[in-house]
């Protein structure tokens, strides 16, 4: 007698327990607006990586329009470096807590606007001007990637994480393929360098425009309904950092040291290339690619 109670109690434990998470399961997002959102993803980034890499392949341009030497570009190639430092742990700390959502549209702007003062400083030969704008893109695109990590992490939750961010990654040496490849004949064509980075503004306004699309898109109330909802976790403790095992610390210095030899690379290849082999500039951005 007792048994069979106890069978019972059990049963409709579990019956309340499969009805409770029925009902908290969240419906399923069509796949229709994961390819949506996986092409606004990618694209977001599109004008942050075209106008990164568009600067350092117009290095010679640059140097003989504003009539400055090495050293002051190195200042210019390095000032966007210095926001890149810190800014990736900033927003992940950030959207960790409160969500990626109105960050992307945020950033975008930021990139949009450091390159729109690239441009115009490059019309009146304003170096000064030039500084602050390759600060302010640094500090949108030092947090572009992170944000579009955490979205796709968001929307491929259940399964094709890394397929997505594979994606992603493809898409943005893509845009600097087409950015180093492109600029110089494009700067030549126009007759000044001013249009070339009037042409990676372009690019980053399209990015912010598929940045608002995006967060117009999560405000709708299907698609509020079927994604997991992010919730406030309260102050980060920095002690929690030292419960991250040996290797992930190996890694990151090892990615440190990496980054340290390629990023700096990056700012002169072309400028070397042209320089060592006598290229021209379009050649010499071409085998830089």
């Amino acid at each position: 007698m007792f048994s069979k109670t106890k069978d019972s109690s059990s049963e409709s434990s579990i019956e309340t327990n499969n009805e409770k998470t029925d009902l908290d399961r969240k419906p399923e997002l069509p796949r229709k607006y994961k390819i949506i959102v996986l092409v606004l993803v990618c694209m977001m980034s599109f004008g942050s990586h075209f106008s990164g890499i568009s600067f350092g392949v117009l290095k010679s341009k640059l140097v003989k329009k504003l009539g400055i030497s090495n050293t002051k570009y190195g200042v210019l190639q390095s000032s966007n470096e210095l926001m890149n430092t810190f800014m990736p742990l900033v927003v992940g700390l950030f959207f960790d807590a409160y969500g990626s959502v109105w960050g992307a549209l945020a950033v975008s702007t930021a990139i949009l606007l450091g390159t729109s003062l690239v441009a115009i400083s490059s019309s009146i030969n304003s170096y000064g001007m030039m500084v602050a704008g390759r600060i302010i893109y640094g500090i949108g695109s030092g947090a572009i990637v992170s944000i579009q990590e955490a979205i796709l992490a968001q929307w491929f939750a259940g399964g094709s994480v890394s397929a997505a961010i594979g994606i992603q990654l493809s898409t943005s040496r893509l845009s600097s393929y087409i950015g180093t490849v492109s600029v110089v004949p494009f700067a030549e064509k126009t007759g000044s360098i001013t249009y070339a980075f009037a042409l990676a503004a372009g690019f980053c306004a399209l990015s912010v425009f598929l940045s608002l699309a995006y967060c117009l898109i999560v405000q709708t109330e299907k698609i509020a309904q079927a994604l997991p909802t992010v919730k406030s976790k309260g102050r980060f403790q920095w002690k929690k950092l030292l419960y991250f095992p040996a290797i992930f610390w190996m890694i990151m210095l090892s990615q440190t040291f990496l980054g340290a030899i390629w990023s700096s690379f990056l700012g002169f290849n072309a400028d070397l290339i042209r320089v060592k082999f006598n290229n021209t500039d379009a050649i010499a951005a071409y085998n830089a690619s």
